[in-house]
């Protein structure tokens, strides 16, 4: 099983992981890490760390919500020591999508997937209706 780390500004990743159990019920390996007001790039690193070392025996993939924000850049500084996928937009269907995909596919297939499926969460209903 894959395991996930959301990864957001505040307490977005934690709305979003509720949320999701929610929708799916309790949901194992899964994490959220959320960088607060006053938290240093530094603090948010050792926050990110603690919770990827809970997962050291399981492919993981890292959802950041905003490119380049610094949850995005700490968790890409991450990536030269760690081995793991990075996604940045996560939003409430990509995180379902993943939560309910990952136990089958393989990372490369899961990656492949979640990119096809995150350009159809965000839709101009105007336009479709």
């Amino acid at each position: 099983m894959l395991s996930i780390i959301i990864v957001s500004h505040g307490n977005l990743s934690k709305a979003l992981v509720e949320t999701a159990e929610m929708v799916l019920g309790e949901q194992k390996n899964l994490s959220y890490v959320g960088m607060q007001p006053n938290d240093s790039p530094e603090i948010l690193k050792g926050k990110i760390l603690k919770v990827i070392h809970t997962y050291p025996d399981t492919p993981l993939c890292i959802f950041t919500d905003i490119l380049a924000g610094t949850p995005f850049n700490t968790v890409a500084m991450l990536s030269r020591d760690f081995e793991f996928l990075h996604i940045s937009g996560v939003n409430l269907p990509v995180l379902v999508e993943a939560l309910i995909s990952r136990n089958n596919a393989k990372t490369e297939d899961f990656r492949q997937s979640i990119m096809a499926h995150a350009a159809n969460t965000i839709i101009d209903v105007n336009t479709l209706l």
